[in-house]
C-alpha cells in the first residue's frame, strides 16, 4: 500500500469514527434537553444587518465551560459588529475530538472546520521532519526552530514535559518525535489555512504549547488574535509574545500615573507594605484577605510546629544559598527563554555546581506543586553532600526568613519579591520574567555571567529597591485581583470577561454554571451593552495587553 493511499485511509477512518460518535449523541434525549435551550439563547443574539461583515470569526473548541462562555459573550458582541460567519477548530489535528464539546459550539452557532492536513501539505511536514538531525541538534537550539518565520520549538518542547510528564526532552524518544511532528504539522496547516481564508479574528484558549502554534501563525496575516479564558482575554504580538510581557511597562507606567496625578509614589504605596508586613506577622489568617501575590497563608502555628518537628538548622554563620526549584512539568518557557532549556537542565548545572562548591551551604526547596513523581526526579539529581539539604515540600517561607537563608535562587519564582521585602536577594537565571524591569532581583543574560555571579555569590553588594518590590505587589493584588480598584489604567481596561465567576471552582463542568450565566443576561441588553463597552475599549486600544474577571459587571 503507498504512502498516499495509506494517508487518505487513515483520514477517513478517523472521520468515519468521528461521524458515528457524533451521531449516537443525538439518540440521548436527556442529553438534548439539556442543552436545547442554548439554541434559543442564541436566537436572541442575532446579527446586525445594517453592517454585514463577511470576514470570519475563528474560535478553539476548547472544552471547559468558562471558556466557552467567555467565547459565546465575544461571539454575541461579534454578531453586534455585524460578523455572520463564526466557526471553530478542535484542540488537536487529524484527530477525533469530543463529541459534546462539539454539540455546544454547535448550539451556541459556530460551524466546524475540516481541521485535518491533506496530503500535500503532509509531504512537506515529513520533508522539514526529515531536516532536524536530532543526534546533533541541542535542546537550546531546538526551542529557536521556526516554521517559515514563526517560533514554535519552544511551544513544541513545553508541550512535551506538559503533556507527556517529563522533566526534560530525549532526542531519542519516539513519542517527542512525534510530538515534534505533529507541532510542524499544526504550523504547515494554519500557515496555509490563514492564506485561503479571510479571518478577521482568532480567539484561543493557550498561547503556550502547541495550542499556541495557531496564534503565533496568524501573526504573519492581518488575523487579529485574542486569547480568551474564563476569567482574562489577552493578546499577543510579534514583539510581545509572553506571558508576563505586560510587567515590562509595569514600573514607567505606575511612576507616569503618580506625576500626573501629583502623588507621591512612596505614600501612595504605604498601604501596599503595611498589608504585606500584617501578613508576614500572620495577622491575615483568611485566605480570602489575602492579595493574589501570596499563594499560603503564613501561619506562625504551622511554623513552630513544623520547627518542632522537622529540626532543621540553618547555621547563621556560614553563607547560606536557598535553591527554590520549579515545577518541572509546569511550561519552562511559557514567559521567554532563560539561560537553560528548561527547569531540570538548570537544577542539573546548579546540582553540580554545588558538589564541588564546599564555600555555601545549599538548601534545596522543592516547589509545592510537586507531587510523588516529581519529588523523586529531584532526589535522583540530587548530589550525596554534606553542604546540600533537601528540605521538606511544606517548609514555609518565614521560618528561612528567620533562620539565614543569604540567597535566592530562582528563575521566575514569585518567592523572588516576596524575600526582597525581607532584604534576602535572589539571582535569577534568565531576564525573562514578571519583574525583569524592577530592581530587586539580579539579571543574567548568559551562561558565563550565570556562573560568574555565582562564583561571588558571598561577595556581592546588592542594594534591594525596596520602592521596587512595593510596586510588583501592588501591580499584582490591583491587576489580578481587583483590576476595579487598579490605579493604574482607567476602570474599562480592567475587565474583558466579566461575567464568568460565578463560584470559586476553576476549570468547573457543572453546565448550571452556564445556565445561570444565560439566565443573567438573557432579555437584558443593558447589562450585555455594559460588558460590549469594555471589550470596545480593548479592541481598540491596540497597546493593551489583558483585560481581567471581576464579575463587578454582573
Amino acid at each position: 500500500m503507498n504512502k498516499f493511499i495509506k494517508f487518505h485511509i487513515n483520514i477517513l477512518l478517523i472521520k468515519f469514527i468521528q461521524l458515528i460518535t457524533n451521531f449516537s449523541f443525538f439518540f440521548f434525549k436527556e442529553f438534548n434537553k439539556k442543552y436545547i435551550q442554548y439554541k434559543k439563547f442564541n436566537k436572541q443574539f442575532i446579527q446586525n444587518k445594517k453592517e454585514i461583515n463577511n470576514k470570519i470569526i475563528l474560535v478553539e473548541m476548547f472544552k471547559f465551560n468558562k471558556n466557552i462562555l467567555s467565547l459565546f459573550f465575544w461571539s454575541i458582541f461579534f454578531k453586534k459588529k455585524g460578523y455572520k460567519n463564526f466557526n471553530c477548530y478542535p484542540p488537536n489535528i487529524n484527530s477525533i475530538y469530543n463529541p459534546i464539546t462539539f454539540f455546544i459550539y454547535k448550539k451556541l452557532g459556530f460551524g466546524i472546520i475540516n481541521y485535518f492536513t491533506n496530503y500535500k501539505q503532509e509531504k512537506l511536514v515529513n520533508e522539514i521532519y526529515s531536516k532536524i538531525d536530532f543526534k546533533k541538534i541541542s535542546k537550546k537550539k531546538f526551542l529557536k526552530i521556526k516554521y517559515k518565520n514563526t517560533k514554535i520549538g519552544d511551544l513544541i518542547y513545553d508541550d512535551y514535559l506538559r503533556f507527556h510528564k517529563k522533566p526534560t526532552v530525549d532526542f531519542e524518544n519516539e513519542k517527542f518525535k512525534k510530538n515534534v511532528k505533529k507541532g510542524i504539522r499544526i504550523a504547515v496547516f494554519w500557515e496555509d489555512y490563514f492564506k485561503e481564508n479571510n479571518i478577521d479574528y482568532i480567539c484561543y484558549s493557550h498561547a503556550v504549547y502547541l495550542i499556541g502554534i495557531p496564534a503565533r501563525i496568524s501573526l504573519n496575516f492581518k488575523t487579529r488574535n485574542l486569547n480568551v479564558c474564563g476569567n482574562f482575554t489577552h493578546r499577543i504580538s510579534k514583539k510581545y509574545l509572553y506571558q508576563g510581557d505586560e510587567f515590562k511597562f509595569l514600573k514607567k507606567t505606575l511612576l507616569k500615573y503618580c506625576e500626573k496625578k501629583k502623588v507621591n509614589h512612596k505614600n501612595f504605596l504605604k498601604k501596599t507594605e503595611d498589608e504585606i508586613k500584617q501578613k508576614m506577622a500572620g495577622k491575615i489568617t483568611k485566605l480570602d484577605n489575602l492579595p493574589f501575590y501570596f499563594k499560603k497563608i503564613y501561619n506562625q502555628k504551622f511554623s513552630k510546629e513544623f520547627e518542632l518537628k522537622n529540626k532543621i538548622i540553618i547555621n547563621k554563620r556560614n553563607f547560606n544559598v536557598l535553591i527554590a526549584t520549579h515545577d518541572f512539568f509546569e511550561g519552562p518557557n511559557s514567559e521567554g527563554e532563560f539561560i537553560f532549556a528548561d527547569y531540570y537542565e538548570w537544577l542539573k548545572y546548579l546540582f553540580n555546581y554545588a558538589s564541588k562548591n564546599n564555600t555555601y551551604n545549599w538548601y534545596i526547596k522543592p516547589h509545592p506543586d510537586f507531587d510523588s513523581k516529581q519529588l523523586k526526579i529531584l532526589k535522583d539529581l540530587l548530589p550525596n553532600k554534606k553542604n546540600i539539604t533537601l528540605l521538606p515540600v511544606q517548609t514555609p517561607n518565614n521560618f528561612l526568613i528567620k533562620n539565614g537563608i543569604n540567597f535566592i535562587l530562582t528563575n521566575h519564582g514569585t518567592i523572588s519579591p516576596e524575600f526582597a521585602f525581607n532584604n534576602i536577594p535572589t539571582l535569577l537565571c534568565s531576564n525573562s520574567n514578571f519583574f525583569n524591569n524592577l530592581n530587586f532581583a539580579i539579571k543574567c543574560n548568559n551562561l558565563k555571567e550565570y556562573k560568574d555571579k555565582l562564583d561571588r555569590l558571598n561577595k556581592i553588594n546588592i542594594k534591594i529597591n525596596k520602592l521596587d518590590v512595593l510596586m510588583y505587589f501592588y501591580y499584582q493584588k490591583h491587576f489580578f485581583n481587583n483590576p476595579i480598584k487598579f490605579k493604574i489604567f482607567p476602570k474599562q481596561t480592567a475587565n474583558a470577561n466579566p461575567i464568568i465567576t460565578l463560584n470559586e471552582t476553576v476549570f468547573t463542568d457543572d453546565n448550571l454554571i452556564i445556565n445561570e450565566t444565560y439566565n443573567k443576561f438573557f432579555n437584558k441588553e443593558g447589562k450585555l451593552n455594559k460588558i460590549f463597552k469594555i471589550f470596545d475599549f480593548f479592541i481598540d486600544n491596540k497597546k493593551l495587553f489583558q483585560l481581567i474577571d471581576t464579575n463587578k459587571v454582573v
